[in-house]
């Protein structure tokens, strides 16, 4: 989802900052995941295909009012096991930077 989505919720404005981590890619990597996803063709549309690179060129651009942040992490390249690791590191840092 986009982040205005997250923050249109009413209960957003509760807490200290919402801190979105956006996870990307190139698009041609983002079509060879797409394919790869199981279902086959059926999740491979051109519809889904022109939404989730609408999507991911979106959040590239997207910008956070302060307290909160938007952060990309471009898993171009990366694995599964680098990307979560990632996340976790990201996590934890925005963690430990909001006490």
């Amino acid at each position: 989802c986009y982040p205005e989505q997250i923050l249109a919720n009413k209960e957003s404005h509760q807490f200290a900052g919402v801190h979105v981590l956006a996870l990307v890619c190139d698009d041609d990597e983002m079509d060879k995941r797409i394919s790869e996803r199981s279902g086959g063709d059926a999740a491979a549309t051109a519809q889904v295909r022109a939404m989730s690179r609408d999507l991911n060129q979106s959040l590239r651009h997207e910008v956070i009012a302060k307290p909160g942040a938007l952060t990309l992490l471009d898993t171009t390249g990366g694995s599964v096991e680098e990307t979560l690791a990632s996340a976790r590191t990201w996590i934890e840092s925005t963690l430990s930077t909001d006490k």
